[in-house]
């Protein structure tokens, strides 16, 4: 599975779970985090399920919700931790 469905999967449900109901499709990499309610807080939660996906941990200059902002960014830092190929996902959500 590409990276940036994987992600695309994980906000989706993860502003589901939190009320917000918008159809998946409007999802692409330029999607604004904020937009999918996810604030500096939720993103720690959300950075965990990725973590835990994938099983990768972000450094903690990665964390800081300000610089990623977008799913395509979110992307760009799990390529680079993953060695720029997209990944097998180790367990489901």
């Amino acid at each position: 599975m590409r990276v940036e469905e994987t992600i695309c999967e994980i906000v989706y449900g993860f502003a589901k779970e939190a009320g917000i109901e918008r159809p998946a499709a409007a999802f692409d990499t330029e999607t604004e985090l904020a937009e999918w309610g996810i604030n500096s807080l939720s993103f720690v939660e959300l950075v965990i399920r990725i973590e835990d996906v994938f099983h990768i941990r972000f450094p903690e200059d990665k964390l800081l919700f300000s610089s990623v902002g977008t799913i395509g960014k979110l992307c760009d830092i799990l390529r680079r931790l993953t060695g720029g190929a997209d990944v097998e996902v180790f367990h489901h959500f």
